[in-house]
C-alpha cells in the first residue's frame, strides 16, 4: 500500500523578518491563503495575496462571534483567519499555504491533525532579523517591539506541550 505524506495545509510560522516569504516563494503546488489584518499594507503587499486588509471593527466583530481560529494582537493591530475558511480549504481540491502565528497554526492543526503541517522558520540571529526589518522599511518603534517579541515567541515554543512540539517541522 502506498502512503501519501502530502499535507492539505502547510502553516508557515516564524518571527517577523525570519524569511517566511522568501522560503514560501520556493514552495510549489500550494496556493497561498491570506489571513486578515487591520494594519495598512506594506510596500509590495497585495490585497488578497499577502493579506486581506480589513477594518478593526470587522475583525473584532468576527472575534466576538467566535468565528476566528485565533485572534492575534500585535503592534496595535489584529490578525486572524476564519474557521469557516479553514473548513472550506479542508474540503476543497488542492493544497494550501498559510503564513501565520505559532498559536494560530496549532489551532488550525487541531482542527485536522492529519491534514496540517507546521513549518517553523528561524532566522540565523536577532541581528539578521533587525537588519531585514530595517531594509523592509519598518518604523524603528516596530523594530524594537519585534525584537522584544522574539524572546516571548521562543519562550512560547519552548513551553509548548510535547504533542504540539512534535507538530513543528515534523
Amino acid at each position: 500500500m502506498k502512503r501519501n505524506y502530502m499535507k492539505k495545509i502547510i502553516c508557515v510560522i516564524g518571527h517577523s523578518g525570519a524569511g517566511k516569504d522568501s522560503v514560501i516563494k520556493g514552495i510549489t503546488g500550494f496556493k497561498r491563503v491570506p489571513r486578515m489584518t487591520t494594519r495598512k499594507p506594506r510596500p509590495g503587499e497585495i490585497e488578497g495575496v499577502h493579506y486581506r486588509f480589513v477594518s478593526p471593527e470587522y475583525l473584532e466583530s468576527l472575534a466576538e462571534k467566535g468565528e476566528l481560529v485565533y485572534v492575534h494582537r500585535h503592534a496595535g493591530h489584529l490578525y486572524g483567519i476564519e474557521k469557516r475558511k479553514i473548513k472550506e480549504l479542508l474540503s476543497s481540491e488542492g493544497n494550501f499555504l498559510i503564513v501565520t502565528t505559532t498559536q494560530e497554526a496549532l489551532e488550525i492543526a487541531r482542527m485536522a491533525p492529519d491534514q496540517v503541517k507546521i513549518i517553523y522558520i528561524k532566522a540565523p540571529s536577532v541581528n539578521v532579523i533587525e537588519e531585514r526589518l530595517r531594509k523592509r522599511g519598518d518604523p524603528e518603534i516596530e523594530i524594537e517591539k519585534q525584537i522584544k517579541s522574539i524572546e516571548n515567541n521562543l519562550a512560547t515554543i519552548e513551553a509548548l506541550p510535547k504533542e504540539d512540539k512534535k507538530r513543528l517541522n515534523s
